[in-house]
C-alpha cells in the first residue's frame, strides 16, 4: 500500500545568504537545495521543520512563517516551503547523505546545479525573499 504525504523545506538564512545542502545520494546526487524532508504521520508542519533540521544539520530553528505550497516531484506529494530563524548550533553532517553545505546569497544561489523544485522556488519566490 502506498502511503501519500508532504514534506518541508526549510529555509535558513544568516547574513551571508541562505543555507543550501548538495546531496550525496542518487537521483540528485550534486544538486544543492534547502534542508527538507518528509512529514511523518501525526507531525506539524512546525515540528517537522525543527526536526528535519536538526537531522540534517543539527542546528536548532525555529519556524517563522510559511511562504508557500508546492507540488513535490519526488517521493512526497507537496513541499510547503517556510523560513526558520536559526537558534543555535554547529553545522555537521551525515557525509553519507549530504556532500557539501553551504550560505549563498540570492544571486549566486542561481549559479549552483539547483534540485528542480528548488529552482523553480527561487524563481517565482524571490522577489518575497528580498522584501525579508
Amino acid at each position: 500500500m502506498s502511503v501519500s504525504c508532504d514534506g518541508v523545506v526549510v529555509l535558513i538564512r544568516d547574513e551571508s545568504g541562505y543555507l543550501l545542502i548538495e546531496q550525496g545520494k542518487d537521483p540528485y546526487r550534486g544538486r544543492w537545495g534547502p534542508v527538507h524532508g518528509a512529514i511523518e504521520e501525526g507531525e506539524t508542519q512546525e515540528e517537522a521543520v525543527i526536526r528535519e533540521t536538526k537531522e540534517e544539520v543539527r542546528l536548532d530553528v525555529e519556524p517563522d512563517k510559511k511562504i508557500t505550497t508546492t507540488p513535490a516531484d519526488y517521493k512526497v506529494e507537496n513541499l510547503h516551503w517556510w523560513t526558520a530563524e536559526n537558534k543555535g548550533g554547529e553545522i555537521r553532517v551525515d557525509k553519507s547523505e549530504i556532500s557539501d553545505y553551504g550560505f549563498f546569497d540570492l544571486e549566486k544561489i542561481h549559479d549552483l546545479p539547483l534540485l528542480p523544485q528548488t529552482e523553480k522556488f527561487f524563481e517565482e519566490y524571490e522577489d518575497i525573499l528580498k522584501e525579508d
